[in-house]
């Protein structure tokens, strides 16, 4: 939020705090790990969020 220039504050809750009709694993994370044998690694998140927000910046 804050790359982003938003003046927001992003709270995390639990699942078990969100109730929904689906019951929902404990752990739902993707592992991608794999991928490295393809020569495929996945960028990180963090650098990936900067460069799509400057982008958008530039789409304006």
């Amino acid at each position: 939020m804050a790359q982003a220039g938003l003046n927001c504050v992003v709270n995390d809750i639990p699942s078990s705090e969100y109730p929904t009709p689906a019951a929902r694993p404990a752990n739902s994370r993707l592992d991608c790990t794999a991928l490295s044998r393809f020569g495929l690694d996945r960028p990180d998140w963090k650098q990936a969020i900067h460069e799509i927000l400057t982008e958008c910046e530039e789409i304006r």
